[in-house]
């Protein structure tokens, strides 16, 4: 039978987790970002919408890894 120390240990394991995973997606985004803004500059306008859709997926999943870290 697991323990209350048992839990609180993988709880806060999984908190980091979370963080961890939070800062990689908001790496992500900012790649993301620069990418958008440098095809902007080029007129490469489906890149840029292919770039854009990413970026929007990437903030829905930083958004749940936020939530999960509340959780």
């Amino acid at each position: 039978m697991a323990s209350i120390d048992e839990l609180v240990t993988v709880l806060d394991a999984n908190k980091q987790a979370a963080e961890e995973l939070t800062a990689q997606i908001e790496a992500s985004k900012q790649m993301a970002e620069e990418l958008v803004s440098s095809a902007q500059s080029l007129g490469a306008g489906g890149v840029v919408a292919a770039l854009q859709s990413a970026k929007d997926q990437i903030e829905q999943a930083r958004t749940a890894a936020e939530a999960a870290k509340r959780a």
